[in-house]
């Protein structure tokens, strides 16, 4: 039985900048890759505040921005958000600031709301604010592709970390949960952090923090003709700016070459059979000119989203060396915002430490 000082679980790559931090801080650590690999539908948000973040990144993938930056098709046409940083005066409903220290009025900085909404891992129909954490639509966007090789080099270049890929069924903890077992390797730690994944072994009701919402994924064929080279590689569609944004209300797409990814957040527990040609309808609204034929792909699920009488549950713990991922600790569905969470979480446990040495 091997003895380790961290073992980090998470959903690829969340996690890993941690156990990262963590292993160079002097720490024996294992990274576990709690598999299915989950894809993400969104893009990422970089500026000059996020260097160790893009880096981090640079190493594990491909890193390719989109002119323009982040893209909002809108009943009011196309908006590519960093094309527009000066024409906020000329729009109304662009006036609002992203670094308001508050948002109240709905219609002066639904902006503001979107970019909590989009990427949030709590979602209400009224567009609610649970957190303090804002997507910087207006920052220079990327799109981020892993790359084998890269990540093999990571991992070559990380050689103290233990690495592993493994189902979260194939996880078990001892009662005392000191002792773990990982594809029938039994490890002994004192410090364990669960980034993510909603069934989680150290909750004793699983239950009562089941997801309410998911992201979906569904492909089509298009042809957009004259426009093929216009069309952003990513953005994001809204119909209806007052109606609740999920099912095919709201619309996270990617486009490459003739082919769409096109993301949709729907409840958790549906199996509504007309999911498809809503998606469909939702397309033909922004581009009614075009041809999109769905592909005989199968739906790839991604990130699942809470609701809000799950913020009540007590998900954060570090007593007996345990760290649970809190609803409001994280913001998912933007990588960047991932890492630099777990920068502040490697941050705080210095700190802690240090406090906690004789004097």
């Amino acid at each position: 039985m091997d003895t380790l000082d961290t073992i980090v679980f998470a959903p690829w790559p969340k996690g890993l900048f941690l156990a990262k931090k963590l292993s160079e801080g002097g720490r024996k650590t294992a990274y576990v890759e709690i598999l299915p690999r989950l894809k993400n539908p969104f893009g990422l948000f970089l500026d000059e505040n996020f260097r160790e973040e893009k880096e981090f990144l640079h190493s594990l993938g491909f890193l390719s921005r989109q002119e323009g930056g982040f893209c909002l098709l809108s009943p009011e046409g196309i908006w590519p958000l960093q094309d527009m940083r000066d024409m906020k005066v000329k729009l109304p409903v662009l006036k609002n600031q992203l670094s308001e220290d508050s948002i109240k009025d709905f219609n002066q900085h639904w902006l503001a709301y979107l970019s909590l909404n989009l990427a949030g891992k709590v979602f209400e129909y009224n567009n609610s604010e649970f957190s303090n954490t804002r997507l910087p639509l207006f920052s220079d966007y990327f799109l981020f592709e892993s790359s084998f090789k890269k990540m093999e080099q990571f991992q070559k270049d990380h050689s103290d970390i233990f690495f592993y890929q493994t189902l979260r069924k194939d996880i078990s903890f001892e009662k005392d949960q000191k002792k773990c077992s990982i594809l029938n390797e039994t490890f002994r730690s004192d410090e364990y952090f669960w980034l993510g994944g909603n069934h989680n072994p150290f909750l004793k009701n699983e239950k009562a923090m089941e997801p309410y919402w998911k992201w979906e994924a569904f492909f089509f064929h298009v042809d957009f003709g004259d426009y093929e080279n216009i069309i952003p590689s990513h953005f994001v569609s809204l119909k209806n700016l007052f109606l609740p944004w999920s099912h095919d209300n709201l619309c996270s797409v990617f486009h490459k070459r003739d082919q769409l990814e096109v993301w949709m957040r729907r409840p958790y527990k549906n199996n509504e059979e007309n999911v498809v040609k809503r998606v469909k309808k939702h397309l033909e609204i922004f581009f009614p000119d075009c041809v999109f034929s769905p592909l005989e792909k199968k739906s790839l699920s991604s990130l699942t989203v809470y609701g809000p009488e799950q913020l009540s549950h007590k998900t954060f713990n570090m007593k007996n060396g345990i760290y649970i991922e809190n609803l409001h600790d994280f913001f998912q569905g933007d990588l960047v915002n991932e890492i630099h969470s777990e920068r502040k979480l490697f941050n705080s446990l210095q700190k802690l430490e240090k406090s906690q040495r004789p004097t």
